[in-house]
């Protein structure tokens, strides 16, 4: 299989998962004899061809799936958009798979990923998208690899989208106060659950609902009412006083990400 991002061709080819991708392209000229010199001519050698720019790519991903697609889009090469000469197809798309024989392996963070790809040499810009089988965004991210002739090798990681979230908590008892973590778990769009240390691709706010002064939550030195979680890692304190108050909810809402979320939590107040 194949992606390509060659000066003259790109083809196709190849979730916390790592995909290896190989970038690969060539530049190639010769050089024209030089005029006559005293009535004779001279030849020079011929100018040695660069070697074939190759480039192993390993993408840390915040998911893991059975089956997904992987998109590539070339944003630029050598900082200008890729001509259809170099990019024939962009994007492309290269289908993933952790079942036996397939381009993917699970691990205990996520997955990895083979494939190998052509390239140009030269700075690159390249849009990774995971998508499932709707053709929602699982996990993303836009990195810029600097080719060089050669063997090269890079890593980046994608981001997660987080589609949904669940909240759980302890159970509170009026007279007791109480401040530890809640439970908050994001998942993307197949309902797997996004981990990994990579921030999510579009942060979301926790709401606490209760209507009283009672409560609140801390994120980050934040003590507030509504807090951002940025990352599969972050750690939501709530706090409560231990006064009377009825059961209360909490919901989220994504930060500038391009489909709503869903999802959120209670925690029963109660004897």
């Amino acid at each position: 299989m194949s992606f390509c991002l060659n000066a003259n061709r790109i083809g196709q080819g190849a979730s916390a998962f790592a995909i290896a991708v190989l970038l690969a392209g060539c530049n190639g000229g010769s050089a024209s004899p030089p005029p006559f010199s005293n009535g004779v001519t001279v030849t020079p050698s011929p100018s040695p061809t660069p070697p074939a720019a190759t480039a192993t790519v390993t993408l840390t991903m915040p998911v893991a799936v059975t089956t997904a697609t992987l998109r590539i889009t070339v944003i630029s090469i050598n900082g200008q958009p890729p001509t259809s000469a170099q990019v024939p197809q962009n994007p492309s798309t290269v289908a993933l798979s952790s079942a036996a024989g397939g381009n993917c392996t699970i691990t205990g963070s996520g997955e990895t990923c083979t494939g190998s790809t052509p390239a140009a040499p030269g700075t690159v810009v390249v849009q990774f998208d995971v998508l499932d089988a709707g053709g929602n965004t699982r996990a993303t991210n836009t990195v810029t690899f600097t080719v060089l002739p050669g063997p090269n090798q890079f890593q980046a990681a994608l981001d997660g989208v987080v589609a949904s979230v669940t909240i759980t908590t302890a159970k509170l008892t009026p007279g007791t106060s109480f401040s530890g973590p809640i439970n908050v778990q994001a998942f993307d769009s197949t309902g797997a659950v996004i981990v990994s240390s990579a921030p999510y691709a579009y942060a979301f706010t926790i709401n606490d609902n209760d209507a009283s002064t009672h409560t609140s939550l801390t994120l980050n030195a934040t003590t507030a009412k509504k807090v951002t979680s940025t990352n599969p890692n972050d750690v939501v304190i709530l706090n409560y006083d231990g006064a009377t108050i009825p059961s209360f909810t909490y919901t989220v809402a994504t930060v500038n990400g391009p489909k709503p979320i869903t999802g959120g939590g209670t925690t029963t107040v109660g004897p």
